[in-house]
């Protein structure tokens, strides 16, 4: 008898296993922020400001202004004088990104990096 009873109490609860699973998936996903993201190499244009077209594999993007891209490695033949940095133009005659490129700056000529290229998800 008290075999049974301890059988029936160890009995899986599906119906409350799958809200706790369900409660996990949604805890990891706004933890995680991107389901996308892809690794680039990247020599930038040889004059400085000027655009750069780099182009990516990842799929599905409802919105090419949702890549972002954060570098994570620099290359310099030699220490650049002023501090590096890459940005998108923002000007109204600026090139508009599109599916599987998108267009960057940076203020050194000729600049070396390794870029973490992710989709931002909207929110």
């Amino acid at each position: 008898m008290d075999y049974q009873r301890q059988r029936q109490s160890e009995r899986i609860n599906t119906s409350a296993l799958l809200q706790e699973l369900k409660a996990l998936a949604q805890t990891i996903s706004k933890s995680v922020p991107t389901a996308q993201y892809e690794y680039v190499d990247v020599t930038f244009n040889a004059t400085a400001n000027g655009d750069t077209e780099i182009r990516h594999s990842m799929t599905g993007i409802r919105d090419p202004e949702q890549v972002r891209a954060i570098p994570v490695e620099w290359r310099f033949p030699s220490l650049p004088l002023d501090a590096v940095f890459i940005y998108k133009d923002t000007s109204a005659t600026r090139k508009l990104w599109g599916a599987g490129y998108i267009i960057l700056r940076c203020n050194v000529a000729s600049a070396q990096a390794r870029l973490m290229l992710f989709v931002e998800p909207i929110r």
